[in-house]
């Protein structure tokens, strides 16, 4: 991925600005950060529609890695909730109770927020 990303922004996007996308997974193996360092702005953290909770633990392990990696990032969040095939609700917002936290971070370039088509300016409470 890394090497086509290369390709594109040597070639077709050449001087525009690129951002990739990432999950968590992504930024847990070491060479991630490296791969793309040099070739792109920087990439989104998606850590919506992944199932992953911003419990403390996670949130801490979430900001080594980013910073482990170093390379800038915005932290993708998404604006809504949706029924999960269990019944359940996502709890996505919750996420927007992170941000202090990232933002101390270096590499921060604030959020990159995926409304569908909704409101997300009202989002700052971690309840439905």
């Amino acid at each position: 991925w890394a090497a086509l990303v290369r390709g594109l922004v040597r070639g077709p996007l050449a001087g525009r600005p690129v951002w990739v996308t990432s999950l968590l997974a992504h930024i847990r193996r070491p060479e991630y950060g490296g791969l793309f360092r040099g070739v792109v702005e920087g990439h989104i953290l998606q850590v919506f529609d992944t199932g992953d909770l911003p419990g403390p633990a996670l949130v801490d392990e979430t900001a080594l890695l980013l910073r482990e990696q170093r390379l800038p990032f915005r932290l993708g969040v998404g604006a809504y909730e949706r029924v999960l095939p269990s019944g359940s609700m996502t709890e996505q917002r919750r996420w927007f109770s992170a941000v202090g936290r990232f933002r101390a971070l270096p590499g921060y370039r604030g959020l990159w927020v995926f409304p569908a088509g909704r409101s997300w300016t009202q989002l700052r409470s971690p309840s439905p």
